[in-house]
């Protein structure tokens, strides 16, 4: 998460506590409601720190699938044909604008 762009001459530096201060602010609103605001997952132990510092928790979050033998053998398969297609697509566009 980050606001930052690179300084541009004549301009002020974006604030760099600008991501906090947008949290802080959307937390804040959603216990005012009586909610429990969700920060959706860790990509960092950076971030990790970041959300404890606010005040986060850790949960578990338990991911359900369905997993009949078809549903299995399709995700199986899916990616592999998605790729080949993809390829393929890619091609025969190339050799049209050729």
């Amino acid at each position: 998460m980050t606001t930052r762009r690179p300084p541009v001459s004549g301009r002020r530096a974006p604030h760099q506590g600008a991501v906090k201060l947008l949290l802080y602010t959307a937390i804040k609103h959603a216990h005012g409601k009586g909610l429990t605001f969700d920060f959706d997952g860790v990509t960092s132990p950076c971030v990790a720190r970041l959300y404890a510092g606010m005040g986060a928790t850790k949960s578990v979050r338990y991911r359900v699938r369905r997993g009949t033998l078809g549903e299995r053998l399709v995700s199986l398969i899916r990616p592999p044909v998605k790729s080949m297609l993809r390829r393929t697509i890619g091609r025969l566009i190339t050799l049209k604008l050729n």
